[in-house]
């Protein structure tokens, strides 16, 4: 929606982790290093860009647990580094056991528990089985079974070595699991063998490692390759499989020196039908794979805008707390939605509710520049109980999908506490949210030095290769110019920070006239409210034809309403009455849910629940209305053998351009669609349509959303073309070239508004103009609210139904 971007404060999600080469346990060391507010070790240096680099931004002030994970770990108050390190490792908080229990059977994969205590032996000794094993490493039982099967044997082997003195040929660290074995012949684990192979498999098998442990041309079973390699049976045999059915394709890529665009591996079947691979085809795979990400968990990062941090880090005492307090109650609010609104597991590929999550809250002051920057790192535990009691991993795509919603509750909060403990009025800011009235944008830019930064930098580049930089390439912007943060104490840069503020302007005094400004109230009306979410060119579908909650309530949040001086202001209620008022939004007249049977579960879930307005489900409705009424009526027909005589006459046209031709010119439909893609002569095509609607009598005339785009349609296809704007700017004219023997062609059709594209078809019906729309909707999308360019073409007959590809 037009508000999706306006919150005040903002959630980001950072997976956290390492790609390929790091244990857990590094990972995790590194995240509680540089969130806990100790002195760095003595030597340490930040590398890569893994965890160490990205929270190189450290905090003075412990952190809070958070969530209803953590209170059933007995968690509370301030977060203890070990007890840290062990949540985000997977382990009981104040145990250190692993929080698995054998749920498996044979032929059964095993599933996580929660809170079941390990076998311990008689030394105290924690021991697992193979189902345990199994689900810890995230394998088949029968896996875990051949890597402590290949561990008996690499334990007996090395005993030989040691007693004879003859070598021994040694396998990869991931592909066994040495066992002990009890008075009954049971075989266990201990944690410390588990952690080692859990490292190692993390850590990723070379493809040296395989090489060295057998002949190349050795013939290994699945299971086999499975354990030398680290990785499991179902995966390896699903890229045997896509090499078996995309063969041809990726021998050519490979011919030709080019990646295939998907892993693979070369693989045969052997006589009982099982796949079967060499030993020298699993290495060439392993050289071509990417490790994959050590993932531990997620920062939920709330960030703020400056004249908040202004205001926090400059003002006296009670303000600062009081700043400081409600930026923490919306980080908290925003939290606890997603908490229990928002966040699931998955179970056999569909989504399970969780009993809550395990969070570590860090507050930071400043930013990486060592501007005030109020923000919190919210650092969520990637594995959470299920409402069965399994403990699963998050499914971090609703996080994503929310974290929308979130934000814009958070700042509903703060905005609400300020005004109600400060006195704190808004003002509008530039990019189209509210900043504190009395910090001006003059402020603002003297305190974003970071953000300056990369504006440059991003000017720089645009200037230096003469075009608009692409999304890769401020990102990497962002990680090249980004600073390590040093650990300094945000008291000890408020002289400095005042020394820049007085430079432009802003007092200790007249910071102070910032709060206090008690005195009008807000009235709501809200019908009226209602009726402006719905309204066509500000509402919640100006810019979009759906929309869901989160939408409404973010909409809601940057609402400007009058109050009792004539001035206006954001909505400012408390985020649980903005959600109620939300939810009475969307069960008015003014609002249409939508039937998601249709859609596929994965954009079912994402959306929750789509709706739309009234006035956008009418305008739809007059475009299909106008569409189906016009099929095949006769409108802009051409007879056959003129058809054919301009044809002929055009020897460089190709069969589809032909055939595309054909069908625009022969249907007699009014409204007619066709796909075309960039570079495959659309306006070439178009040229030799509008000849053959000359030749029969009819006039031609274009159209476009921009005027590039119809400047270009007039010089390739030769017809006379205008602006959409311009034609519906003169609607009511007599003087407008639209007639009952007019073909009026649409250029770039995709990037057409449902309304202007409404307003259009119904001009055209009054004055009974025949319209072609040409669009690419890969390559355009519409600016406001759109889409049945493309629902158009999808329900057009098959015979009319063109296009280039």
């Amino acid at each position: 929606g037009p508000y999706a971007d306006h919150a005040f404060m903002r959630f980001t999600i950072t997976p956290l982790g390492s790609t390929g080469g790091r244990t857990v346990g590094q990972v995790v060391d590194d995240i509680v290093r540089y969130l806990e507010p100790r002195a760095p070790e003595r030597g340490h240096v930040p590398q890569g860009r893994g965890p160490s680099s990205y929270y190189a931004d450290r905090g003075t002030e412990p952190g809070r647990w958070l969530g209803n994970g953590a209170r059933e770990s007995l968690l509370v108050g301030s977060v203890d580094p070990d007890d840290f390190s062990r949540v985000m490792a997977g382990r009981d908080p104040h145990t250190g056991e692993r929080l698995i229990t054998a749920q498996g059977s044979a032929g059964r994969r095993p599933t996580l528990g929660s809170g079941n205590r390990t076998r311990l032996d008689e030394r105290g000794v924690a021991l697992y089985d193979a189902t345990d094993a199994a689900a810890a490493l995230g394998i088949t039982r029968g896996e875990a079974e051949a890597l402590i099967t290949a561990g008996e044997r690499a334990a007996f082997g090395a005993l030989v070595a040691l007693t004879t003195g003859s070598p021994v040929r040694a396998e990869p660290g991931a592909s066994f699991a040495v066992p002990i074995i009890d008075a009954d012949g049971n075989r266990w684990i201990t944690q410390t063998e588990l952690t080692r192979v859990e490292d190692a498999r993390s850590m990723g098998v070379t493809p040296a490692q395989v090489e060295d442990a057998g002949a190349p041309d050795d013939q290994l079973s699945i299971a086999e390759a499975a354990r030398l390699s680290g990785l499991t049976g179902q995966y390896l045999r699903s890229l045997c499989r896509r090499y078996d059915n995309h063969r041809g394709e990726i021998d050519e890529a490979v011919e030709a020196g080019r990646t295939p665009k998907r892993a693979y591996l070369v693989g045969h079947r052997g006589t009982r039908n099982q796949w079967l691979v060499t030993r020298e085809n699993l290495v060439a795979y392993l050289h071509r794979r990417v490790a994959p990400a050590v993932r531990v968990g997620y920062d939920l990062t709330l960030t703020t805008e400056k004249s908040l941090g202004v205001l926090a880090l400059l003002g006296d005492d009670q303000t600062r707390s009081a700043v400081l307090d409600a930026i923490e109650a919306g980080n908290d609010i925003g939290l606890h939605h997603l908490e229990y609104r928002a966040v699931t597991a998955r179970a056999k590929g569909s989504p399970v509710g969780i009993r809550g999550w395990t969070v570590a809250s860090f507050r930071h002051l400043t930013s990486r520049a060592l501007d005030p920057f109020p923000h919190h790192h919210n650092v969520v535990a990637n594995t959470v109980v299920d409402e069965h009691g399994t403990r699963r991993a998050l499914d971090a795509r609703t996080l994503y999908w929310n974290a929308q919603e979130a934000s814009a509750l958070a700042t509903a909060e703060m905005r609400h506490r300020l005004s109600e403990t400060l006195g704190v009025r808004w003002r509008p800011s530039r990019s189209g949210g509210w900043e504190i009235d009395g910090i001006d944008d003059e402020i603002v830019r003297e305190f974003s030095r970071r953000r300056n930064e990369i504006d440059d930098a991003i000017a720089e580049l645009e200037e230096a290769i003469g075009r608009q930089s692409n999304l890769d390439e401020v990102q990497r912007i962002i990680t090249n110019t980004r600073p390590d943060k040093m650990n300094v104490d945000p008291s000890r840069l408020v002289d400095g920070w005042w020394t820049r503020a007085r430079s432009h302007g802003l007092t200790p005094a007249r910071l102070a006239s910032v709060v206090g400004r008690t005195g009008p109230t807000q009235e709501l009306d809200h019908e009226d409210l209602f009726r402006r979410l719905a309204d066509p060119t500000t509402g919640v579908c100006a810019g979009v034809s759906t929309f869901t909650r989160a939408d409404a309530v973010a909409a809601l949040v940057d609402l400007p309403v009058s109050i009792s001086d004539g001035r206006e202001q954001p909505l400012l209620l408390p985020a649980d009455e903005i959600e109620r008022l939300a939810d009475h939004f969307l069960a008015s007249d003014h609002v249409v849910p939508l039937d998601l049977a249709h859609v596929p579960g994965d954009v079912a879930l994402s959306r929750a629940q789509l709706f739309s307005t009234t006035e956008i489900l009418a305008v739809q409705q007059r475009i299909l209305t106008a569409y189906d009424e016009g099929l095949g009526a006769g409108i802009g027909a051409v007879a056959p053998e003129l058809m054919a005589e301009v044809l002929d006459d055009d020897a460089l046209l190709s069969d589809e351009q032909r055939e595309l031709v054909t069908s625009l010119c022969r249907s007699g439909s009014r409204v007619q669609c066709a796909i075309g893609r960039a570079g495959t002569g659309k306006t070439t095509s178009m040229g030799a349509a509008a000849r053959a609607w000359e030749h029969a009598g009819w006039t031609v005339v274009g159209a476009a959303v921009k005027g590039e785009a119809a400047r270009h349609l007039h010089e390739g296809a030769g017809i006379p073309t205008e602006t959409v704007a311009w034609y519906l700017a003169r609607r009511d004219k007599p003087s407008l070239p639209l007639d009952d023997r007019t073909v009026l062609i649409i250029d770039e059709a995709s990037t057409l508004s449902d309304r202007d594209l409404d307003a259009l078809l119904q001009l055209a019906v009054e004055r009974g103009t025949a319209v072609r729309l040409i669009g690419d909707p890969a390559q355009h999308g519409a600016v406001a609210a759109g889409g049945m360019f493309t629902y158009l073409w999808t329900i057009s007959p098959p015979s009319s139904r063109k296009g280039f590809w």
